[in-house]
């Protein structure tokens, strides 16, 4: 085989994430399936349909304020109502398939979970703290449910939605769409560095959540051995100590999502002002 057919595993390889959503696709893709076949067909249907309507802006400014067809003042309304009310029944049967689908995944992956630390020894207890077992049972499975979902909409609803709009920029004039997509590479490349922090730190709040969770346990379950050995000031310390570190890793994740939105916003910036020159010097040269 080339390498060129071994750059996909080797690209799962090297990254943890893609890594785990491969072994979460392989373990329960052919089950959920053909629900997310249904999910990824209703939201072709909304794309096509944010397409559709920004194609309609033609007929808009071109029949009713250019042409001033009394017609169009009929069938682009009744158009643009049929458009909207197709996009809103199917948001809204694919964000419900979706709840739905995640909902199961996680109840079913909760069991599994569960069923098999029944079957661990004693030495698996006494590795891993209950608070870190809670964790793992309780976000983990929500976690995997999330990224399931952010896959599915990316790569369904958001990327067709792209395509139909770039496709209708293109139709309509080429040169102000590339234009409005020059920030797109630099935007990526942010969004890459910036993702990779945000994991990083969403990775010790969650650690720092079950420092909370054990410690609220503890001492709930041992008042009587924390009051006899007086050992409220350690509780108190090693409670204080996990909830400074969430409000740290919090304020660190605002930061990162803060700075994705300001890097979008000077990116838009920089292609809204070269539209307007652009449709200026046109306006100039040609009328």
């Amino acid at each position: 085989m080339s390498p060129v057919a071994h750059a996909p595993s080797r690209l799962i390889a090297r990254s943890p994430t893609l890594s785990l959503l491969g072994r979460i696709l392989h373990d329960n893709g052919r089950a959920y399936l053909p629900r997310y076949l249904a999910a990824f067909a209703l939201m072709a249907l909304f794309a096509g349909c944010t397409a559709l309507s920004a194609w309609m802006m033609k007929d808009v400014i071109n029949k009713i304020f250019v042409d001033r067809d009394p017609g169009a003042l009929v069938w682009i309304p009744a158009a643009i109502f049929a458009i909207f009310a197709v996009k809103g029944l199917a948001s809204y049967l694919q964000e419900v398939t979706l709840a739905r689908i995640g909902n199961r995944f996680v109840a079913e992956t909760q069991k599994r979970m569960f069923d098999h630390v029944l079957q661990m020894n004693m030495a698996f207890f006494q590795r891993y703290p209950s608070n870190d077992l809670i964790m793992r049972i309780t976000q983990n499975a929500n976690s995997a449910r999330d990224m399931l979902n952010i896959v599915a909409v990316s790569f369904g609803r958001d990327a067709l939605t792209l395509a139909g709009l770039v496709a209708v920029m293109v139709s309509q004039d080429p040169i102000m769409s590339a234009l409005c997509l020059v920030g797109g590479p630099f935007i990526a490349l942010g969004m890459r560095r910036l993702s990779r922090r945000i994991r990083k730190v969403a990775e010790n709040q969650a650690w720092s959540v079950s420092t909370i969770i054990g410690t609220t346990r503890e001492t709930a379950q041992g008042i009587r051995i924390v009051k006899a050995f007086q050992l409220e000031g350690l509780q108190r310390l090693r409670m204080h100590q996990g909830i400074q570190a969430v409000e740290r890793t919090g304020n660190r994740m605002v930061a990162a999502q803060a700075a994705m939105n300001g890097l979008v916003e000077m990116m838009a910036g920089l292609a809204i002002g070269l539209v307007v020159v652009y449709a200026g010097w046109r306006n100039f040269s040609f009328g």
